[in-house]
């Protein structure tokens, strides 16, 4: 371990594989709190480990392709903004 508390890795390793566990989700909501506004807004919060606390290459994605920024990181809570949803995409009363 180094000075700033870093472990060395080989040069020849080519990825590092951390488990990312989700263990549960809450949204913070102007509109609902069962749901997300299709405008964006919203912030979600998810709680459980193995986040990154440097999120710059973070990236949150729904199926849609809309993307929820991150706001905030701890090793065990990531919270992000929700862009709008694409508006061509949204499955809207269909189950």
């Amino acid at each position: 371990m180094t000075s700033k508390g870093l472990i060395p890795v080989a040069s020849s390793m080519k990825a590092i594989v951390l488990p990312l566990i989700i263990k549960e989700l809450s949204i913070l909501s102007n509109i609902s709190k069962t749901s997300l506004n299709q405008a964006g807004g919203d912030i979600i919060t998810f709680t459980g480990k193995g986040f990154d606390e440097v999120f710059d290459y973070t990236l949150v994605l729904f199926g849609d392709g809309t993307t929820c920024q991150p706001i905030s990181s701890t090793f065990e809570t990531l919270s992000c903004e929700v862009n709008g949803f694409n508006t061509t995409r949204i499955n809207a009363g269909r189950s």
